[in-house]
């Protein structure tokens, strides 16, 4: 997390500076995209993280990891479903190299 936040304070600082390239990001001016950067953050981290522990706890770290192998095509999906993205071949090619993978994982544990 520290180096997220040097990471965006070097961006800022970059971003006031009188260098070309310093244009073409664009700054938090308003109170309101402070307070949506927070609440951004705070969903993003602080609530995945809780459900992780919680998850962790529940089943186990290992099933905890597999499942969440599958968060990029829990994504994909909703994006698809909710956000009307449109689902391309390196998309499928992506889901089809992600599905087997996790399966090999979760049956090993069965032999």
């Amino acid at each position: 997390m520290l180096l997220g936040a040097l990471i965006f304070a070097a961006t800022i600082i970059y971003e006031h500076s009188e260098l070309e390239m310093a244009t073409n990001y664009a700054m938090l001016p308003t109170t309101t995209g402070w307070l949506n950067l927070i609440a951004l953050s705070l969903v993003c981290t602080v609530i995945t993280n809780l459900a992780l522990v919680h998850a962790i706890q529940m089943i186990g770290p290992t099933i905890t990891a597999v499942l969440g192998v599958l968060e990029p095509v829990t994504a994909i999906l909703l994006g698809i479903v909710f956000m009307g993205e449109e689902l391309t071949p390196p998309i499928v090619l992506g889901i089809m190299l992600i599905i087997p993978a996790v399966l090999i994982i979760v049956l090993q544990k069965y032999k």
